[in-house]
């Protein structure tokens, strides 16, 4: 069911999904009259997850959620899988999720920028990532005249496409993966722990929500600061550990970092992980190869989550990445379910 604002009590029966196109809300209608909204932590997730999210595609991006929503979503699939019974689901790693978004390998530089940044592109020619909706029209129906803008209304702002749009088919890594850069951005499993009000102490530590995660242990956050410019101006680990140091108040040029992880996404002052210099010769990476992508971790909170790949709100990118608190709930982020090759 697709409705504005949120379903009524005589509306569906029990059983019943509803999507509120203003809010982005999913509602579950448990009993004869009354609903129960995803995003507040309600639902069984052994019995009634299972009912409401989909992996099928053509249907709006499942936001808004936490990062342990996110999470606790992804594993109420667990043997759920009609291929191997045994499979578990979880939200892929920060190291998965650049990976598997990698461009095929004949894109240039600047057709990589062209086709993530999506700020002067008309997704009705190019079909390249989502970032702006630039070209479509949204309206304030309870059902959209254009199916691919189910996720939103002109007067929500929300700007998503719905999962496997035709309107974002060419935004598809050399992997297959659709969507990994734009629309929405996409919870990692990767931690961080508290960040004080001037970002000093920011420190990643191994993933509570899956053991086999630790690439972001004792990497230092310290002093990245938020900020509109398409460049990556922002991370800080020292000399060794540090995504620089700085003061919130100013903001360091990419050119201030001396390395780069393309495994992690994640440039460091210092030579983390066997990381690749910055420069200009063949076993170098140019400052232009990150294409303008950003990097922003925000201050407060006891625990922050990372998500990546950039929203429709905010500059797109294979390298974006972002960290709040993992309580954070907007309609730009979402998640998706990945489960481990057998």
């Amino acid at each position: 069911l697709l409705g504005i604002g949120a379903p009524t009590a005589g509306l569906g029966t029990k059983g019943a999904v509803y999507y509120d196109r203003s809010t982005t809300a999913c509602y579950y209608k448990y009993n004869d009259t009354a609903w129960k909204k995803y995003w507040d932590g309600t639902l069984d997730g052994a019995t009634e997850i299972p009912l409401v999210v989909s992996f099928k595609p053509g249907l709006p991006p499942l936001t808004p959620n936490g990062q342990i929503m996110a999470s606790n979503t992804c594993g109420a699939f667990q043997s759920q899988s009609s291929i191997h019974t045994s499979t578990k689901y979880k939200l892929p790693s920060r190291r998965q999720s650049v990976i598997a978004s990698a461009w095929a390998p004949e894109f240039s530089d600047a057709d990589i920028t062209f086709r993530e940044g999506g700020v002067a592109t008309n997704l009705k020619d190019t079909h390249y990532c989502n970032s702006v909706a630039n070209g479509l029209i949204y309206e304030d129906n309870a059902t959209p005249v254009n199916p691919e803008t189910i996720s939103g209304t002109n007067a929500s702002k929300v700007r998503s496409l719905r999962t496997g749009s035709l309107l974002t088919s060419a935004c598809v890594s050399r992997y297959g993966a659709q969507d990994l850069v734009g629309n929405v951005s996409e919870w990692n499993t990767d931690q961080i722990g508290e960040c004080g009000g001037n970002l000093v102490g920011c420190v990643g530590h191994a993933s509570a929500l899956d053991p086999l995660n630790a690439d972001m242990l004792g990497i230092k956050f310290n002093a990245v600061y938020g900020s509109v410019k398409y460049a990556p101006y922002n991370i800080t680990p020292d000399t060794t550990d540090t995504v620089g140091a700085w003061t919130p108040s100013m903001y360091i040029s990419i050119s201030d970092y001396k390395f780069f992880n393309p495994a992690l996404g994640l440039p460091f002052v210092g030579n983390r992980f066997d990381s690749v210099a910055f420069g200009a010769t063949a076993d170098t990476i140019s400052y232009s190869s990150l294409h303008g992508n950003m990097f922003i971790v925000n201050n407060g909170g006891t625990e922050h989550g990372i998500f990546s790949g950039g929203s429709y709100s905010a500059p797109a990118g294979r390298y974006r990445l972002d960290s709040s608190q993992n309580t954070l709930t907007t309609s730009d982020l979402g998640f998706r379910c990945v489960a481990d090759a057998e």
